[in-house]
């Protein structure tokens, strides 16, 4: 392009010396300088295309080449990892594997936590007769990494497998509940136990305590909305929801709640679920009722009740 442009330049001048030459020397009149615009700017505008066209092609150059492999993943691509993995998972209720557990497949919550570095993460549940037995929120770290936090939210006791290997096969129970206090009777209507079950989760409070190398004493905000509301098969347990207690929105604890029968009649119960490593208290009128300390044993253990997987992502 910009050898054409001279090129042409070079002619026009060429021919118009030739044309002076050939023709009888008489006066003549000195071009205006509107003659001369177009010849005057045109070094100018071929100097400055030049440079327009060398910044295009080190950009090609910059996009041509392969990111990093410390260059975290879109967004969009965390999440289609995240998926993946989950579905990875096959739960049971014993060890038997006669009754296995349902995945939700849409998360009851999608998260994220910048003061740990946690752009993505979504919160998965696994369901048996309607009922939630387990939990895992599984999220993107540094380096390309994806973690995988299981917790048992079962009455008994669980198995997983991921791609048919056993990895997880808790000890004991996941929860136990315990009767609300001054609870008032479950309602017969669904719209009336969901009022009663907000009104008590409003009573309880949690306190992020940390670990002993990074003290946090920082209270918890509970989420507006039940994370998860649900009426088992079992005739003993007539309805139930799980509540979540954020970091920003980062969930630290689960509080679940239920009416449950009793040979005394109807109740409700409460337990709660630890979603962190680091200590948590939980108080209900302002008396300490649960406290989970900071987990220092191997946090791969799948003896225990609460599990964190971890395992780098190939591009």
């Amino acid at each position: 392009m910009l050898t054409y442009l001279f090129a042409r330049t070079y002619a026009r001048e060429n021919s118009t010396m030739t044309d002076r030459k050939s023709k009888p020397s008489v006066a003549v009149r000195p071009p205006t300088s509107a003659a001369f615009l177009p010849n005057c700017w045109l070094i100018p505008t071929a100097l400055l295309l030049c440079l327009c066209l060398g910044q295009i092609a080190r950009s090609q150059v910059s996009d041509s080449n392969a990111p990093d492999d410390d260059q975290p993943l879109p967004r969009t691509d965390w999440s289609k990892v995240i998926r993946q993995r989950s579905e990875e998972y096959k739960l049971f209720m014993d060890d038997d594997r006669r009754k296995p557990l349902s995945l939700q497949m849409k998360p009851v919550l999608r998260w994220g936590n910048i003061t740990r570095e946690t752009p993505d993460a979504f919160t998965y549940l696994w369901i048996a007769d309607g009922r939630p037995e387990a939990v895992a929120c599984i999220y993107m770290g540094g380096n390309n990494s994806v973690w995988h936090c299981f917790g048992s939210l079962s009455r008994g006791r669980l198995l997983g497998e991921r791609k048919g290997a056993r990895v997880w096969h808790p000890a004991q129970p996941g929860v136990t509940f315990h009767p609300v206090p001054d609870a008032p009777v479950p309602g017969e209507s669904a719209k009336v136990r969901l009022r009663h079950m907000k009104t008590m989760a409003r009573r309880f409070s949690a306190v992020l305590v940390g670990w002993p190398w990074a003290p946090k004493n920082e209270p918890l905000r509970m989420l507006p909305r039940e994370l998860y509301r649900y009426q088992s098969k079992n005739p003993d347990l007539l309805d139930g929801a799980v509540f979540g207690f954020v970091q920003g929105t980062d969930p630290e604890a689960l509080l679940l709640l239920e009416a449950v029968r009793e040979e005394s009649g109807l109740q409700w119960q409460y337990a709660l679920a630890r979603r962190t490593n680091g200590e948590v208290t939980v108080d209900y009128d302002g008396r300490t009722v649960w406290k989970a300390p900071v987990f220092l044993v191997p946090a791969n253990d799948p003896s225990k009740t609460f599990i964190e997987l971890g395992e780098s992502v190939n591009r």
